[in-house]
């Protein structure tokens, strides 16, 4: 949470919530959603498009997330401290299957 906040200062939301640990690599926690990473690769990655090189491909990264409507990625995020609390509800258990 320090690096986090030092990195997004102010801009860094779930300020009030205590640092938690969560499992690697869950689904159920990912902040930006499916959607926004399927529609992120689906504009990147357009048939017969390659990039050189790691660098050309993370300025198109970012160019992209910069065209995606602020609206969108707002959205994607905004559901994140729910499912954050649901993970703690159910002791750190799979939810998604929960309404």
């Amino acid at each position: 949470m320090a690096y986090l906040t030092n990195i997004f200062q102010n801009r860094l939301h779930g300020g009030h919530l205590r640092p938690h640990t969560w499992p690697p690599r869950s689904p159920d926690l990912n902040p930006l959603d499916y959607f926004l990473w399927g529609r992120l690769k689906s504009l990147v990655f357009l048939p017969g498009r390659h990039y050189e090189n790691a660098r050309d491909l993370s300025i198109e990264i970012v160019n992209t997330l910069n065209r995606i409507p602020r609206e969108h990625i707002h959205n994607a995020i905004s559901s994140w401290e729910n499912r954050l609390w649901k993970c703690i509800v159910n002791d750190g258990q799979l939810f998604e299957h929960l309404k």
